[in-house]
């Protein structure tokens, strides 16, 4: 099932949602209005007054109205508050921000294999946040969409799984994050919270009486001095949750079982991902959450995350064993179970080693040597297994890219010119130019630049507003430090506004979303010519690429001499309008055009890349190939 199918998929469980969240309220409403109603029998018996006027259909609609819009204002109140994106999840779950150096190898291991997934899955990488407090094995992705999604494991995951199986557990959430089921899940969790108001008032109310009791285990202590009040809210409470329950089943089971599909998809080891949750069933603590928040947001998690819930039909999540047996079909029943500590030696693998240690050659130290040193040759990606070459970024690179200071100075050495002049220019804008003049000693092919930004972008996001416009001003300053732009500084400027901006200024939805491609056909034309002019050397190349693309495309489209930058970003703007089949069915048409000649250059490469992520349709790149590079600076 491809991307605009699982979104349309989760269109349909939103109207699902809609409905079954609106029988659950009113349902709600009217149990309470009839336990209110029954609750004040009593005093008008006390004050003789005709118990016939608590029954009244007024009175009734009236109570039940005023509880239904109670749910409702909750619900939306809820919803407002997780659009602030999925990092107010995280926070709301006890979670803390994974440090941008990072403490142990575990923590580096949960990096690198996030990274890792995030360019097998053609996403951008997204923040990454730690349960520290939680020893079960579970994780979830929370968030509005690609922009502001985070991934969240928990401690006692890090500590259980081998890497294997932890990057199976992290392509599990990178599947809810490409299909948009965060989006669904932050609905889910908002409706659950007006579902859910009566029962947590149940809870805050018992709260107390356990506090006087000797042993909360004993319930005849714990409810004897229990009221009509506390029982009634109980009472309707429990109908919340069995409403909550019914609809995070109906929406999420399917859910879970495609994500489970699609981490064998990005991972090709289903086994990994069996084992993992054999783990899961096998451990002390199993899957369980026991922070207070985790009935709301329950059907995020990797495995089931509430010690009592309703099972079978009703469960938000399958079975662990037809998980399993799902991705092991000759599975023996075995779960695996006693775990031990693991050993530093256990889980530091050759791949979370940096590359120049892993050849076992030392770097020659000297500036010269290395900015002298010749490009490294264009290479032939696996993007199923970034794990083989994003260790080919020098490891200084790598963790400037994770510290909050450097990762802008590593920007900034990406747009440094070999011009001695311009370079002497860029350096006098600059507060820390040896930093940054260090930085530009490491000469790396297009594909892993791009590579190196993607890394960069998390880590940016902690900036505050006042260094975010210090750092846009210093980009732009660098950009123009020769009076022109090239096609890598726009690419790079056009990638930073896109996916940074949003963090740090509130941009409104646009409303209209262009859903005929024949109103787009101005832009698609547009970028259609720009990628020809970069992605082919000759009028006949360039002719077969439109040919390519206008097989793929129900649209008239020609091919232009001349690209205007400022037009382009008109056309992508545009474009970020479109609906996702359109976006998905012109990606796609793009691809099969680049590689009509057998070949997919870095060039190529990077127009295609981000193109996808500036239009959040996440679609891995093409295989690049031998071609020409975009030229350095």
């Amino acid at each position: 099932m491809d991307f605009y199918q699982q979104q349309q998929t989760a269109r349909r469980s939103s109207r699902l949602l809609i409905l079954l969240y609106l029988a659950g309220v009113v349902a709600l409403g009217i149990l309470s209005s009839l336990w209110l109603s029954l609750l004040l029998i009593p005093l008008k018996l006390l004050f003789a007054a005709p118990t016939s006027d608590l029954f009244s259909l007024p009175h009734f609609l009236f109570m039940s109205g005023l509880i239904m819009l109670l749910c409702l204002i909750i619900s939306y109140a809820r919803y407002h508050s997780l659009k602030r994106g999925g990092w107010h999840v995280a926070k709301a779950l006890g979670a803390s921000r994974l440090a941008l150096t990072a403490n142990s190898l575990k923590d580096q291991q949960f990096r690198n294999v996030v990274e890792e997934m995030a360019l097998a899955s053609g996403l951008p990488v997204p923040a990454l946040f730690v349960q520290e407090q939680e020893q079960s094995i579970n994780s979830f992705a929370a968030g509005m969409g690609i922009q502001d999604a985070v991934i969240v494991v928990t401690r006692g995951a890090l500590e259980a799984l081998d890497r294997d199986e932890l990057q199976a557990m992290v392509a599990h959430e990178f599947s809810h994050i490409r299909h948009g089921d965060i989006r669904l899940n932050l609905q889910l969790a908002a409706a659950m919270t007006g579902l859910l108001v009566i029962a947590e008032l149940a809870e805050q109310l018992d709260r107390p009486i356990q506090h006087q009791t000797s042993d909360q285990f004993w319930p005849e202590k714990t409810h004897r001095h229990a009221n009509p009040l506390h029982s009634g809210c109980y009472l309707i409470g429990y109908g919340g949750v069995f409403f909550s329950e019914l609809i995070k089943a109906a929406v999420n089971r399917q859910r879970e079982t495609l994500a489970d599909a699609a981490a064998v998809q990005f991972t090709r080891n289903p086994r990994a991902l069996a084992s993992a949750l054999k783990k899961v069933a096998g451990h002390p603590y199993a899957s369980l959450i026991f922070h207070p928040a985790s009935r709301s947001f329950s059907h995020l998690f990797f495995a089931q995350g509430l010690d009592s819930t309703f099972a079978g039909a009703l469960a938000t999540h399958p079975p662990l064993a037809e998980r399993i047996r799902a991705l092991e079909p000759d599975w023996n029943g075995q779960y695996i179970r006693n775990l031990l500590p693991m050993q530093p030696n256990d889980y530091r693998e050759l791949a979370d080693t940096p590359v120049q240690q892993r050849r076992g050659s030392a770097i020659d130290g000297s500036p010269s040597s290395r900015i002298l040193a010749a490009p490294p040759a264009a290479m032939t990606l696996d993007l199923d297994a970034p794990q083989e070459w994003l260790p080919q970024i020098p490891a200084p690179l790598i963790t400037a890219a994770h510290q909050l200071q450097e990762a802008q100075s590593v920007l900034y050495s990406l747009l440094i010119s070999s011009d001695l002049v311009i370079r002497h220019r860029q350096f006098s804008l600059l507060p820390n130019p040896r930093e940054v003049e260090a930085l530009t000693c490491y000469p790396l092919s297009a594909p892993l630049r791009l590579g190196l930004v993607e890394l960069c972008l998390p880590t940016l996001q902690r900036l505050d507003s006042q260094q975010y416009a210090m750092f846009t001003d210093r980009l732009h300053q660098l950009i123009h430090a020769d009076g022109e732009e090239n096609l890598f500084e726009w690419l790079l400027s056009r990638l930073i506004d896109h996916q940074l901006a949003p963090c740090f200024s509130r941009i409104p939805p646009s409303n209209s979303m262009v859903r005929n491609i024949e109103q787009l056909g101005a832009e698609i034309q547009q970028v259609a010519n720009w990628m020809a002019h970069h992605c082919t050397n000759t009028p006949a190349a360039a002719e077969a690429f439109f040919t390519a693309l206008s097989a793929q495309l129900p649209l008239p489209l020609s091919r232009e001499t001349t690209v205007d930058l400022d037009a382009i970003g008109n056309a992508l703007s545009r474009l970020q309008q479109a609906a996702p089949r359109i976006k998905l069915q012109f990606i796609h048409a793009l691809s099969d055009a680049m590689a009509w000649d057998g070949k997919v250059s870095d060039v190529e490469f990077t127009l295609f890349r981000v193109l996808a992520l500036c239009l959040d349709c996440p679609v891995p790149p093409p295989q690049p190939g031998q071609g020409a590079a975009i030229p350095p600076h």
